[in-house]
């Protein structure tokens, strides 16, 4: 995995591997750009959160405006009752502030109207009583007018007096239609021309009185066309009365809503005179009325809670979101107690907040609210006091703040914390130490801390068998369970699960069938968390915390885990990497160490080897010079001249013949013809080449064939000689009395011929028995010692008698009590290659054994497809090899084996159609002719992947499964097994 910064772009890679190839690389691409501008995103909602923090302020003060603005509503209900036409309407003055004195001022005003009214009232009876009068009068003057003129000129005195009178009365009228201050009033003839303009119609429209009275002006005033108007008069004058809204316009050509309440004048005998308009401006009620309108609808849509109490704990108001946010309905709450919605536990403390709000004018707390079902959830309460313009308390107003969410982050920001804190702290603790152990222990003991379980232990994956793990780190747990840990096959465990798919996981003990039948159900732990320690996509073992009691963990907590296993994995792997350098460097220090060793061996070696080369030479030289010269005396020293130089040149032979060996075997050139070789014959050739060297030291020589007369081993006759001759020759050249044998034992039970050669000489320290069949290795290497040789004997003859399919062993109780060297050879089987037939004659051989069971090996590894081969003919198998799937389908068609022994991986012949070992099993399963044949599956991948996909295969009933390295033993008892469950079934069937 990868991970770079290019062109202000962040890149992920990861490689995609299938079957250990790669077939591509996933790359993900960041824009630093677009991160950068969501980290600007998150910060702008923080900005928004808190401004709706403080839009929520701005709603609870339109409430509380709401409820000042309360007898402004009564005054404006008063006036729309005025403006109906309902005289002597009262509000009461409940407070001395500015609206107690203008509710005060609109009771005088109202009062004023209702006096003005009965004062018209009064004075329109008196006047028409008065003119009544003076009418009666009048005639009665006309009448008499003929008979009295004085009494005309009275009358006419009269008449002026009651024209005085009228002009006070509607002076008097002028007046009292001026005082009305938030009202225009305008008359108007039956021609709609303006008699009467007060002063507050100066105010409203923006005209003077001088610019419209005796005009035609009133359609100016209304918005709508003159049409309109004179249809509302119309109306007016049918129906008596007309009150509504209109819309006016003022001189600077601005728009209001009005109130216009149109009266028609009635003059003498009730004829018509005229209209009167009595128009008020609603603006600031409309305004007042929206206001009202959008703060009620703040209130309702606040998501904090909103409560007004009195002073006794009586709710007054609530709004819909507290009221939801405890259960309820807004009209199951008002009008009871505060107390009523809290437990008995909690109402020292609402008395408390009351007491504290009513001295101290606030209080605010973090509380657990509850709710109408029983549960709680966590609020942030604060509650203020109200109080009227006179400074007195009037109630309370709680504000309720459901802080779920808030202690949720507050919490997964305290547990972000401590994990960061955790992985700091693993981290740092890692760092400071590339001990596996300590870095197990500490990581270990910090985990149990912050998960606070009372046990945890550590499996790590074994290096050697990846399908095994061993307990390397414990804590908390008895020592009973770590001995039988210890001690526990490794079986199927869940813990590989967690292997498999790299992710923590909580399991249950129980279900476990690796550490249900431990000791460990003693420790009563009954679930444990299993976390992978991972490192570059390797899982090098698990991390396991216990629990007593039953655990949950959410996606973010498991995220941690495996962050804190990625971290704990990486120092594991880099404290096995110091393991192994430092492995490493003793191990070169001890190569280095050998190498010197070497070095020297190998300067004493050309050493002595040119003194053993020389030495033959000088001899052979010399001698022959005497003859040459003519020094002989007679025939006869010249015949023991000549025999001299003859064995001179023998033993310069051998000596030149030895490195040859030794240099055709490092090359790999070595020949070998192996074949039967009678064990008895070469033992009497042996002994005739080598007796007159042993009566030469008067040494006494023997060649015995000990539980078999004549023996046969599969060898090599030339190389077998020279093996006898050279192990012979040495004993005979370290020993200097006593006796040499040489003896053979056929073991038929090990299929091999045991040859030794013991003899009584000088023997060999046991310090230095292990290096002698190791190049130019000799026990005596000086210059001076008394026996010759190059060293090479021991470490040819190790060479060939493997090369020939036997081992070595040399054994010496010590210095000066002799030498024994023992090496096997294989029994000769009379086993012999033949050609098999078949559709393609280049698909293998086929070794017959005695027992006529032929075992087909389906391997590409011919090095592993050869040691099966060799095994199963030592145990008188013949074999059959096969190196794909389809020749191994081809072959077992064929021949029929006895057995199959099956590698569950192979390569695709070209051209072929089967290409693994599941379509082999899945084949041979199917054709009659080999559905019967036993399968022994051999494979080097996950024993339990491999299983399991044969359970998903097509294969009915999967076969016997066996892991690389293969045990020996375990292989054959297997086959045996096969095999004679097949001889059971076909003997049942027999029967049957």
């Amino acid at each position: 995995m990868g991970i770079f910064i290019r062109e202000e772009r962040l890149y992920v890679t990861q490689p995609i591997k299938a079957h250990q190839e790669t077939l591509g690389v996933l790359t993900l691409s960041f824009n630093l750009k677009h991160l950068s501008m969501e980290i600007a995103q998150r910060r702008r909602l923080i900005f928004v959160l808190n401004s709706l923090a403080l839009m929520l302020g701005i709603f609870v003060a339109f409430y509380l405006s709401g409820l000042l603005t309360k007898p402004l509503r009564r005054l404006s209900q008063a006036a729309l009752q005025i403006s109906k036409g309902e005289r002597g309407i009262q509000v009461p003055v409940e407070h001395k502030d500015e609206i107690g004195i203008l509710a005060h001022t609109f009771n005088q005003m109202s009062k004023s109207l209702m006096d003005s009214k009965r004062k018209l009232e009064k004075y329109n009876r008196t006047l028409e009583q008065k003119v009544e009068e003076r009418t009666r009068k009048l005639k009665e003057a006309n009448r008499e007018l003929a008979n009295n003129g004085a009494t005309i000129t009275k009358m006419l005195k009269d008449l002026n007096s009651i024209n005085q009178e009228l002009s006070a009365t509607k002076s008097q009228l002028e007046n009292i239609f001026k005082s009305v201050v938030d009202r225009a009033i305008i008359t108007i003839d039956t021609e709609g021309k303006i008699t009467f303009y007060s002063k507050t119609s100066e105010l409203i429209f923006g005209y003077e009185t001088e610019e419209v009275v005796n005009k035609r002006w009133i359609q100016e005033f209304f918005v709508q066309n003159e049409n309109f108007v004179f249809i509302l008069l119309e109306h007016t004058r049918e129906a008596g009365i007309y009150k509504g809204e209109a819309e006016m316009i003022r001189r600077s050509k601005q728009a209001f809503p009005a109130m216009v309440t149109i009266t028609p004048l009635k003059g003498r005998e009730g004829a018509f005179t005229g209209y009167t308009l009595i128009i008020e401006d609603i603006t600031q009620k409309k305004e007042t009325e929206e206001n009202i309108r959008l703060l009620s609808l703040a209130i309702e849509s606040a998501t904090d809670g909103a409560v007004v109490i009195d002073l006794d704990g009586k709710i007054l108001f609530v709004n819909r979101s507290h009221a939801h946010m405890h259960g309820y309905e807004p009209y199951e709450m008002i009008g009871r107690f505060q107390k009523d919605f809290y437990p008995r536990s909690y109402w020292p403390l609402v008395d408390r907040a009351i007491q504290q709000v009513l001295t101290e004018g606030r209080w605010s707390a973090e509380l657990e609210e509850p709710r109408k079902d029983g549960s709680t959830f966590p609020a942030q309460i604060s509650a203020s006091l109200i109080k009227d313009p006179h400074k007195k308390p009037v109630g309370i107003l709680g504000i309720c703040k459901d802080i779920s969410e808030k202690k949720k982050m507050e919490l997964e920001i305290l547990r972000s914390n401590r994990e960061l804190s955790a992985l700091n702290t693993i981290a740092s603790t890692v760092s400071q130490t590339l001990n596996l152990q300590e870095i197990l222990k500490r990581s270990l003991n910090i985990m149990l801390e912050l998960t606070r379980s009372p046990a945890g232990w550590i499996f790590l994956i074994d290096d050697e068998r990846k399908n095994e793990m061993k307990l390397t780190t414990h804590q908390g747990l008895s020592q009973r369970f770590i001995e039988e840990e210890l001690k526990l096959p490794q079986e199927r465990c869940l813990c590989w699960e967690v292997v498999r798919s790299q992710k923590p996981r909580l399991l249950n003990i129980t279900e476990c069938p690796r550490l249900s039948r431990s000791s460990i159900q003693e420790e009563k732990l009954t679930c444990h968390l299993a976390i992978p320690l991972r490192s570059k996509d390797q899982v090098l073992g698990v991390m396991n915390l216990g629990w007593q009691s039953k655990k949950e963990f959410c996606e973010t907590e498991l995220r941690f885990f495996t962050s804190v296993g990625n971290g704990i994995g990486i120092a594991v792997d880099n404290a096995l990497l110091f393991e192994d350098v430092e492995k490493a460097k003793k191990k070169l220090q001890k190569l280095n160490q050998k190498l010197e060793e070497a070095s020297q061996i190998k300067s004493e070696f050309l050493a002595n080897t040119s003194h053993e080369l020389r030495t033959p030479l000088n001899s052979i030289i010399g001698f022959l010079g005497l003859v040459l010269d003519g020094y002989c005396v007679n025939t006869q020293e010249e015949r023991e001249f000549l025999a001299n130089a003859q064995q001179s040149a023998k033993q310069l032979l051998s000596l030149i013949n030895d490195l040859l060996d030794l240099a055709k075997i490092e090359a790999g050139r070595m020949e070998m013809e192996l074949g039967e070789v009678d064990l008895k014959s070469v033992f009497e050739e042996v002994h005739s080449l080598t007796r007159v060297q042993a009566q030469q030291k008067k040494l006494k020589l023997s060649f015995l064939c000990g539980n078999h007369p004549n023996p046969r081993v599969y060898a090599d006759l030339a190389k077998l000689r020279q093996v006898l001759i050279n192990l012979v020759g040495n004993a005979i050249k370290f020993t200097t009395k006593g006796k040499i044998e040489v003896k053979s034992w056929v073991r038929e039970e090990k299929g091999n011929v045991l040859i030794q050669v013991k003899d009584e000489g000088i023997g060999i320290p046991r310090h230095m028995q292990d290096g002698l069949f190791e190049k130019f290795r000799q026990v005596d290497s000086s210059a001076s010692r008394r026996h010759g040789g190059t060293g090479l004997g021991l470490t040819i003859t190790k060479n060939l008698v493997e090369m020939m399919g036997g081992m070595i062993k040399l054994e010496s109780p010590g210095e000066g009590k002799g030498t024994s060297v023992s090496f096997t050879l294989p029994i000769y089987r009379e086993a012999k290659e033949v050609e098999f037939l078949s559709r393609d004659k280049n698909l293998g051989k086929i070794r017959r054994g005695r027992n006529n069971l032929l075992a087909l090996i389906v391997e590409d590894d011919p090095i592993f497809s050869q040691y099966i081969e060799n095994l199963l003919q030592n145990e008188g198998y013949a074999t059959l090899v096969a190196k794909t799937a389809d020749d191994a389908v081809t072959l077992a068609k064929d021949f029929h084996p006895q057995i199959i022994l099956l590698d569950f991986s192979l390569p695709q012949k070209t051209g072929g159609e089967l290409k693994n070992g599941k379509q082999i099993l899945a084949t041979l399963y199917k054709h009659p002719d080999t559905s019967h044949i036993p399968i022994i599956v051999i494979t080097g991948q996950d024993l339990d992947l491999v299983k399991k996909e044969l359970r998903s295969s097509e294969v009915e009933q999967p076969p016997l499964v066996l892991s690389k390295p293969i045990d020996q033993k375990v292989l054959l008892a297997k086959i045996d097994a096969e095999l004679s469950q097949v001889e059971e079934e076909m003997t049942s069937c027999e029967v049957d």
